[in-house]
């Protein structure tokens, strides 16, 4: 059975790879050379402890971390704060103030027809 098969490819596909594959390759120069990578493997270690726990049925640890997951939004914000930081001020940096001016030029366009 061939692959292609399987799973024709439309070029939405191929931009949605392409598209991804830029988003990822930003982030790991993003956090190239932090502390980041270090925590994301341990956080992918608790991940395998979890689903080893599942599929042995280890009920205990199975607990712990369905626990640890529902609060693991806090926990990426509080581990990855300075990181969040670091890269929302790069793209301020970059972007922020071409979009602020062009936020502020439509605002005082549309106030300008709104009002006179």
């Amino acid at each position: 059975m061939d692959f292609w098969s399987l799973a024709p490819l439309r070029w939405q596909d191929l931009i949605d790879i392409l598209l991804l594959s830029f988003l990822f390759y930003r982030i790991l120069l993003l956090i190239k050379g932090t502390r980041t990578i270090p925590m994301l493997m341990g956080m992918i270690i608790l991940l395998v402890l979890y689903l080893v726990a599942r599929f042995l049925q280890l009920d205990a640890t199975g607990l712990l971390m369905d626990n640890l997951a529902n609060s693991l939004v806090l926990v990426l914000v509080v581990l990855f704060q300075a990181d969040i930081r670091n890269a929302l001020a790069q793209f301020r940096r970059k972007w922020g103030s071409e979009i602020l001016l062009t936020v502020g030029r439509q605002l005082t366009a549309l106030s300008a027809k709104a009002f006179y």
